[in-house]
């Protein structure tokens, strides 16, 4: 986090501004572009330590799995979404690609190129990690690491972005993904608060062994998001894929086409652990009895309407993406300079 900390002092160094808009107007006539690349570089790791972009996940494991459930949801979803959106409008409202500056396009390549390697590594690691989890907590929160490797995939495309529309597509797709996730993920962390039960001391894949049947709406819901985080059709996670994938590859650029592969790649290898809890749920015979949860009537409300989120924006989700489309980075920097 101190790298989150001091970068902006390298950024007033250089640009003698911490103003976003400001600093994206004099990046090209900086003096000192090593303290640019520097400061990025720091900015990243920071950014990417609050994201868990891998290698800088570490923490996300143990507290995923240590924090009760519903902090864990909370945690996966307001401050993942918030410290994204953050780290977009730096990056790419901050530091452009201007025309005949030198040090801007040096920087400009440098953060491209470094983030796409770190969401190929992070979409990798996080999957994998997760397949090899006997405990549903920490899968889910392998789980988010790979997510954050897929939000790259838009992030990269906003950067490289052609033009202002291209860039405001790829923005709008980001917010739309990390909406639905944030959603998805509460949703899931609230299911699993429940039937852990008091501690979460049943958070293993083998606690759920047979439970489809016996809690059988707190096992849909569950079901439905483990769908939605796969990004099966119908769902919203789908359409947040759908939406970030598409710029990258009708881009042409070969380093965001490779990302898609990989992205694409990980979502197949994600498949495993997300049915095998439904796998778990309906298709297995549980050993010990169990009793149902009591659900809290404010609780049921909120599953629900987490639910019905996840399936309505799966198949209509044009209105949502026109509110996300509408605050343009322009309209950004014209809320920055006031």
């Amino acid at each position: 986090m101190s790298c989150l900390a001091h970068s902006p002092r390298l950024f007033c160094c250089t640009a003698g501004t911490t103003n976003i808009p400001l600093i994206a107007a004099s990046v090209g006539a900086a003096k000192f572009p090593a303290l640019l690349l520097i400061g990025s570089a720091m900015m990243i790791v920071g950014f990417g330590f609050k994201v868990a972009l891998a290698p800088f996940h570490v923490w996300t494991p143990d507290v995923y799995e240590g924090a009760p459930a519903p902090i864990t949801g909370f945690m996966a979803a307001g401050p993942k979404a918030a410290a994204f959106s953050s780290f977009l409008r730096v990056f790419v409202l901050g530091f452009p690609l201007v025309a005949g500056a030198e040090a801007a396009g040096l920087l400009h390549e440098t953060w491209i190129s470094l983030l796409a390697v770190l969401g190929i590594i992070t979409i990798l690691f996080g999957n994998v990690a997760a397949i090899l989890q006997n405990n549903i907590k920490r899968m889910l929160a392998y789980s988010s690491i790979a997510h954050a490797g897929y939000a790259t995939v838009g992030f990269v495309g906003a950067g490289l972005a052609k033009t202002a529309a291209e860039r405001n597509e790829a923005i709008a797709a980001v917010a739309f993904y990390l909406f639905v996730y944030a959603i998805t993920n509460l949703g899931a962390f609230a299911v699993v608060s429940l039937l852990g039960q008091r501690n979460d001391r049943r958070a293993d894949f083998e606690d759920y062994n047979g439970i489809g049947f016996k809690a059988p709406l707190l096992s849909f819901s569950l079901s439905v998001f483990m769908l939605s985080l796969l990004g099966m059709p119908l769902t919203a996670g789908f359409i947040g894929k759908v939406l970030v994938f598409r710029p990258a590859l009708e881009s042409g650029n070969v380093l965001l086409v490779t990302l898609v592969v990989v992205a694409v790649i990980g979502s197949a290898i994600s498949a495993y652990y997300y049915l095998r809890l439904l796998v778990v749920m309906f298709f297995r015979e549980r050993a010990v009895e169990w009793t149902p949860p009591r659900v809290p009537s404010p609780l049921t409300t909120a599953i629900a309407a987490a639910v019905i989120a996840v399936l309505y924006f799966g198949i209509f989700s044009n209105g949502l993406i026109r509110k996300f489309s509408g605050t343009t980075p322009q309209a950004a920097e014209v809320r920055a300079e006031r």
